[in-house]
């Protein structure tokens, strides 16, 4: 007598390997582009803050160069940073640019408007602005 041993289907099949690694490749892609999105958002803030540093140590350079000629104001903030002009930057972003305007060149209250453009990962021109009021009193 012949005794017969009853095959048991035991692994996966082709077709459902390839539905796994289908359903995989979905969901990785999913989570690889969470994380693109999460670090493009990140750099975009470190930057804007990078910017806001920039902008608060130029305001403080104006203001110290006001401070070290009172008796010259506006004449010795104007001289030494021309309307339009740019100022030189730590370099903490990508093409940065630090422009220094004014309302009006002789007034005082002297209006300030620093201004720093940048560009962002995918090369979009970003820029941030900061006024102020200076005086000589």
């Amino acid at each position: 007598m012949l005794r017969t041993i009853p095959r048991t289907n035991a692994g996966f099949t082709l077709l459902e390997v390839a539905i796994a690694m289908a359903l995989f490749m979905v969901v990785l892609g999913v989570v690889a582009q969470g994380l693109i999105s999460y670090y493009v958002v990140m750099d975009a803030q470190h930057q804007r803050a990078a910017a806001a540093e920039i902008l608060r140590g130029a305001v403080a350079q104006i203001r110290a160069e006001r401070d070290a000629n009172p008796c010259a104001f506006p004449n010795a903030v104007t001289d030494v940073f021309p309307d339009g002009d740019t100022m030189a930057g730590p370099g903490l972003l990508p093409n940065e640019s630090i422009v220094v305007s004014y309302a009006d060149d002789g007034a005082n209250p002297l209006e300030v408007a620093v201004t720093v453009t940048w560009t962002d990962l995918h090369g979009r021109p970003l820029q941030e602005t900061i006024s102020t009021m200076l005086t000589d009193r």
